[in-house]
């Protein structure tokens, strides 16, 4: 597996007194690692796990809910919990705050916009050659929340993170197929086995079902 690093929006949210409002103050540095295969041989594609790239989105930090001189990472996984682990916010990285995303054209007031991105990963002759992020439409926050608010942000967050797991690509020598579709649970051993090392994984791709028994057979 070859991994890289994606950026992911991690919003910064700050009271001054208990049992206030928490208003945003700024974006901070975050990123997540995204596994892709190698290339598309058989071995590389059979270690593959898209679920595993989901869940590692899920676990990301979104929110970081300062107090004080504390602070708590808040997760699509853990939005629920009320246990989460406190650290001190000063020169934490967390406090340091970066440009994210681009400025955004007749934003209303009241509103964060938080961008999520897809990847476009490149294959040249099967082999990973490049990737890419692309940024997906913005998912607009409330710039006060109360600690109430979480679970149901933590919903609308995770459907905007699986819709970009929805929308990254392979660019496969020059042909784009669509990430989610390559394997779906149903097909998933057959496209392992049914795919020569010295054949293109979009050439498996389109061979008519009663085909690939015949090539899985021998």
């Amino acid at each position: 597996m070859q991994t890289t690093s994606v950026p992911f929006p991690c919003a910064v949210y700050a009271r001054e007194t208990t049992g206030a409002d928490y208003e945003f103050r700024h974006f901070c540095a975050s990123q997540v690692s995204k596994q892709l295969p190698q290339s598309l041989r058989t071995r590389d594609l059979a270690e593959y796990s898209a679920p595993a790239n989901t869940t590692r989105l899920l676990r990301e930090p979104f929110l970081v809910l300062v107090a004080g001189d504390r602070a708590q990472c808040v997760s699509v996984e853990n939005a629920a919990d009320r246990g989460r682990t406190w650290f001190l916010y000063p020169a934490s990285r967390q406090s340091k705050p970066v440009q994210w995303p681009r400025d955004i054209e007749e934003l209303e007031p009241g509103f964060v916009p938080m961008t999520f991105c897809s990847t476009m990963a490149t294959y040249t002759a099967g082999r990973l050659a490049a990737v890419m992020p692309v940024e997906r439409g913005p998912l607009l926050l409330p710039s006060r929340l109360r600690e109430r608010d979480l679970r149901q942000i933590a919903g609308l967050v995770e459907r905007k993170v699986r819709r970009s797991v929805e929308g990254s690509v392979w660019l496969v020598d020059g042909e784009p197929l669509n990430e989610a579709s390559l394997f779906p649970k149903s097909r998933k051993r057959k496209l392992f086995y049914c795919t020569p090392e010295h054949r293109p994984l979009s050439e498996a791709l389109s061979l008519p079902e009663p085909q690939r028994n015949v090539r899985r057979r021998t």
